[in-house]
């Protein structure tokens, strides 16, 4: 389909120019799964992949036949996604524009009788002007997590590790990936590889965070874009300059579980992104500072 022709809407602050406008896109075509274009006031064009992978018993990645919908609603966008491996398990998504940015609920319905882990990994690509005259290696001074020990961090100044190259994938690690686990995660390995084998082609690193938050700031201005949820098992920035909040939810048996997830565009420092994330998602562990060196 035709990008932007199926579904848009543009989200009013006020009566004037739209602040930000959403449409569904079939760009870039190699993309097998649901993603939407979203346009900021400024001009800037942004993807978003609300669900790259879902990791379930595996970890496997979602294509537009699983789908049903999307379907435009007053406000936004909803579908679900089925075809899961385990069948009686769905997730249905609500898409709607929020202060400041998008807003996205997981539904994550368990039909089965026994309760399962379901993580989703949203992916929120930054695009290539981003970081326009940055070096590939200086892209982690950019990028900022809430580690647990040590407050914000850039990515460059936390204890980081190698990703693992795969070369049937024919890809090599970057210098900037690297997964952050949860300090309330599932997984707390004893060395970083120890952790999904899936996350080791980012690179695992040993501090984790306290929140399931990561920030890209841009180099030029003060300016930045946040991803966060409030149900989490860590987040990375990995592959193509993507922010990931990765989200991560017990289901009960003949149960649900409802995750919040948030993308924020600022224009400011830290400080006032940090608190704009709290107000956002009030249950998010943020650290008390939000200076940066």
């Amino acid at each position: 389909m035709a990008a932007g022709v199926l579904l848009a809407w543009a989200c009013r602050e006020s009566a004037g120019a739209p602040a930000l406008v959403i449409t569904e896109s079939d760009a870039p075509h190699w993309y097998q799964g649901l993603q939407f274009r979203v346009e900021t006031p400024d001009g800037g064009g942004h993807l978003f992949w609300p669900h790259e992978v879902v990791a379930i018993e595996t970890t496997r990645f979602v294509t537009r036949d699983q789908l049903q919908g999307p379907v435009r609603t007053e406000d936004g966008f909803a579908w679900t996604v089925g075809g899961l491996e385990v069948p009686e398990l769905a997730i249905e998504v609500r898409l709607a524009p929020a202060p400041d940015g998008f807003a996205a609920r997981y539904r994550l319905r368990n039909g089965s009788d026994r309760p399962h882990r379901v993580t989703v990994g949203p992916c929120f690509p930054l695009p290539e002007a981003f970081f326009a005259g940055v070096a590939a290696a200086d892209r982690a001074r950019y990028v900022a997590v809430p580690t647990a020990e040590r407050g914000w961090q850039r990515i460059a100044a936390t204890r980081r590790t190698p990703g693992v190259a795969d070369a049937a994938s024919r890809v090599a690690p970057r210098p900037w990936t690297q997964h952050y686990l949860s300090i309330r995660g599932h997984h707390h390995p004893s060395a970083p590889h120890d952790a999904n084998p899936g996350l080791n082609l980012f690179g695992v690193a040993r501090d984790h965070v306290r929140a399931g938050a990561i920030v890209a700031l841009h180099p030029k201005r003060a300016k930045a874009v946040a991803v966060a949820t409030d149900s989490e098992a860590g987040v990375t920035f990995a592959l193509l300059n993507c922010l990931h909040a990765v989200i991560q939810a017990d289901v009960p048996a003949r149960g649900v579980a409802t995750v919040e997830y948030r993308v924020l565009f600022h224009e400011g420092d830290l400080p006032e992104l940090a608190a704009r994330l709290g107000r956002a998602l009030p249950t998010l562990d943020l650290p008390a500072s939000a200076s940066l060196d």
